[in-house]
């Protein structure tokens, strides 16, 4: 991935639910969405702003890896590029179509950091609680995933 491309994106955060595999109607493939939790803070208000991020990891290995390692609570941090796309929705009100865009984030790097969220943050985290992306598979990559006609979001 190249770092200095206008169209990527570097995210940090806590996961906020396990991750979900989906498989693509049109190219039947497989793809994980993981939901990762960052926070956003300013100086003139008190509360962080929570922030949601749904990002889709693709691949024959990594999708399914994710779908069988990735679990709520684990600090990840994932690295890919961004891509747009066009739907169309009616409105259920009167009918019309309306143009709308959207904005994929498809992974190319994902690091499991911890393995879940501390609730003291001074505390050190346990040697037991890690988990590693190079060594945790799931334990049944053959189960098959939804297939999803339209976008899973």
């Amino acid at each position: 991935m190249d770092s200095n491309s206008l169209n990527s994106f570097t995210i940090l955060g806590f996961v906020g639910q396990d991750a979900r595999g989906f498989t693509s109607k049109k190219t039947s493939r497989k793809f994980t969405v993981v939901d990762i939790c960052t926070q956003e803070k300013y100086k003139n208000k008190p509360e962080p702003k929570l922030v949601w991020h749904k990002v889709q990891i693709w691949g024959t290995k990594m999708a399914p890896w994710a779908e069988g390692a990735v679990k709520k609570g684990m600090m990840v941090l994932a690295k890919g590029r961004t891509d747009e796309h066009y739907i169309i929705k009616k409105c259920a009100a009167c009918g019309a179509e309306q143009k709308e865009t959207v904005t994929d984030f498809k992974v190319e790097d994902f690091i499991i950091l911890r393995g879940k969220k501390l609730e003291d943050p001074a505390q050190p985290p346990d040697p037991q609680d890690r988990a590693s992306p190079m060594t945790v598979w799931p334990k049944d990559s053959a189960q098959a995933a939804p297939i999803v006609e339209e976008d899973p979001y």
